[in-house]
């Protein structure tokens, strides 16, 4: 269903709702011409938050409950930070934050000491649900049953495209253990 491009979509929609900055963008990107260290000329911010009057950006790499494993934390550190570089770099006279907003993310689970790194190195990681109540006043309640609804509305269109009728469905749901 493609879960983490609707939860990130869902975020975007929040922020952009809320009012907080006068731009809101969704898969922003920002050149990294100015950083010879890649290969790659762009790079695509998640949830992208300008705003003009305090000259602040926030960018946000949203990410889901599943984590990487194989990637260390000194190269996601550096990743990070370059693509901050780049953003000063392009908006010389803004104050800019890199930020991860992982879902279901605690600084006391262990398992999730790549994070930890990032936030005590200068890329701050914030638990999803918890940033968007305490800075968007949006409940994780509320965030879930727009989830839900996104998804459905998802698998509806799917069914349509793929010739699935109620009673295929009801079919397929007959058959279903729950676990």
């Amino acid at each position: 269903i493609c879960e983490g491009n609707v939860w990130q979509h869902l975020i975007y929609e929040t922020i952009a709702q809320s009012g907080a900055f006068n731009i809101v963008e969704e898969e922003k990107r920002v050149s990294l011409n100015a950083d010879h260290q890649t290969h790659r000329q762009t790079h695509r911010v998640d949830i992208w938050c300008q705003d003009d009057e305090h000259r602040r950006i926030f960018a946000f790499n949203s990410k889901g409950k599943s984590f990487n494993n194989t990637e260390s934390q000194e190269g996601l550190l550096a990743e990070y930070a370059r693509y901050k570089h780049a953003i000063e770099v392009a908006w010389p006279n803004y104050e800019v934050t890199y930020a991860v907003l992982k879902d279901e993310y605690s600084p006391s689970d262990p398992k999730l000491g790549k994070y930890h790194f990032l936030t005590a190195n200068g890329i701050p990681v914030y638990n999803t649900a918890d940033y968007l109540q305490t800075t968007f006043g949006l409940s994780s309640v509320e965030m879930e049953a727009r989830r839900r609804a996104m998804v459905i509305e998802i698998l509806r269109k799917r069914m349509r495209e793929a010739g699935v009728s109620l009673t295929d469905l009801c079919e397929l749901v007959s058959t279903m253990t729950v676990e």
